[in-house]
């Protein structure tokens, strides 16, 4: 690559980044139920940041040498497949487009996330990432200060827009930081600090909401970051034992703490932890879809029939979203995107976990694999730092060179910006 290309490579990653940034924080904040004029502001930011995203993408996309051709392929494939989805499910209508622009986990730009894996240099875009990854984070303390009334509030059963406001913060500001925690062999200490303080905040307050798979969800990665420093230490045995005594340590005490504050903290975790609350929306899904539907899918718009879901029958009738993912997925996509999908995450995850030499291989395929695993529990498929990080882990567990770099070379880069010659991807 010339120095040029490498120059207007990196601007296109920054501008990609920041238009990222921008809708992340421009859609959460819709999520307030905020005034008129600052929806109007927030739609104007999500609009500049998904035309900043899309420019610089095909600007920044190369076909040759970039990626696995089996993942271009399957690139391909998913691409085709929206198109056709697409030219069933349009509608010529302003509320419409409106939702498939500004939706979030429903936008139309979730689809062209898998495109990422086309940029040529994947360590540069992943670095930058991080970066943004730290804002994000930011982002998250800021409204959680913002909108505290919001937040530390227990809705129950209710359904209102201001219960799910801790949802979009934490699905789309702190749950990212987990891969900072996966890769924290490539941090500063600063950033590993941050990158916990944000993690265990989301679990606190979701230990106060009784947000079961957000709790999940603030736990795995933090897990997966232990067996991999357990695996890749050289003291194995002792980090074993260590581990262990942790464990027994911290369960005892979340026991004590449990039992000694029920009343408190833990008031809306013992009523709810118990609590089923997807199997009613997953039967009235499966009774509803016929076998073309769960195929095909019902398109952008697809809906499935689901009365009086909650205890206060606002949700009535036809649902357009499903919490449990996969099955969102499958709604709006059908079977054949959801199966294009994880042809091609789930070798990635072999690749990067057995198939590697460094870290951040195997942080990446982690990160696949716990994507996968939320696409129950949780909504986790849309246009977030989140998805993206997927895809960018993509790229690196199908990049045999990237593989199989050394963990020192990797920390040169990460930590003092120090890029070998052999280094470029």
């Amino acid at each position: 690559m010339t120095d040029k290309f490498t120059y207007v490579q990196a601007k296109n990653i920054n501008i990609f980044l920041v238009g990222y940034v921008l809708y992340s924080f421009a859609f959460v904040f819709n999520r307030t139920s905020p005034s008129y004029l600052f929806i109007i502001g927030n739609e104007f930011l999500c609009f500049l940041g998904a035309i900043m995203v899309t420019f610089s993408l095909l600007f920044t996309i190369r076909s040759k040498n970039t990626a696995n051709p089996f993942v271009k392929i399957i690139v391909a494939l998913l691409l085709i497949w929206f198109y056709i989805v697409a030219v069933r499910s349009m509608k010529v209508e302003f509320d419409f487009f409106k939702r498939m622009l500004f939706g979030g986990e429903s936008s139309l730009m979730s689809y062209f996330v898998p495109l990422v894996v086309l940029i040529p240099d994947k360590l540069q875009f992943l670095k930058k990432s991080m970066t943004a990854v730290v804002v994000l984070g930011m982002f998250y303390f800021l409204f959680l200060v913002l909108f505290k009334d919001n937040i530390f509030k227990f809705y129950g059963n209710s359904v209102t827009s201001e219960r799910y406001v801790f949802e979009y913060c934490a699905k789309w500001l702190s749950v990212c930081s987990g891969f900072l925690i996966l890769t924290f062999s490539y941090h500063s200490k600063k950033i590993k600090l941050f990158a916990v303080a944000v993690v265990v905040a989301m679990l606190l307050v979701a230990i106060f909401r009784a947000r079961r798979a957000l709790i999940f969800m603030s736990l795995v990665p933090s897990l997966m970051a232990i067996v991999i420093y357990i695996a890749r230490s050289r003291y194995r045995l002792l980090a074993i034992v260590g581990f262990v005594f942790l464990s027994v340590g911290v369960t005892f005490f979340s026991i004590e703490a449990y039992q000694s504050d029920k009343g408190g903290m833990f008031s809306n975790l013992q009523s709810r932890i118990t609590q089923d609350s997807r199997s009613g929306v997953e039967e009235c899904l499966i009774n509803d879809l016929t076998f073309t539907d769960w195929i095909i899918g019902r398109g952008f718009d697809g809906r499935y029939f689901c009365p009086n879901v909650d205890e206060n029958y606002e949700v009535v009738g036809y649902r357009l979203m499903i919490e449990t993912d996969y099955l969102m997925i499958i709604l709006k996509n059908g079977t054949i995107y959801l199966v294009l999908l994880l042809m091609v995450l789930i070798p990635a995850v072999f690749k990067g976990v057995f198939q590697s030499q460094n870290i951040l291989s195997k942080a990446a395929g982690c990160w696949i694999l716990f994507w996968i695993i939320c696409l129950y529990p949780a909504n986790v498929f849309g246009f977030s730092m989140n998805y993206l990080l997927v895809w960018l882990s993509v790229g690196i567990c199908y990049s045999n060179k990237i593989r199989n770099f050394p963990d020192e070379v990797l920390k040169d880069y990460f930590l003092n910006g120090n890029r070998q010659a052999h280094l470029n991807n």
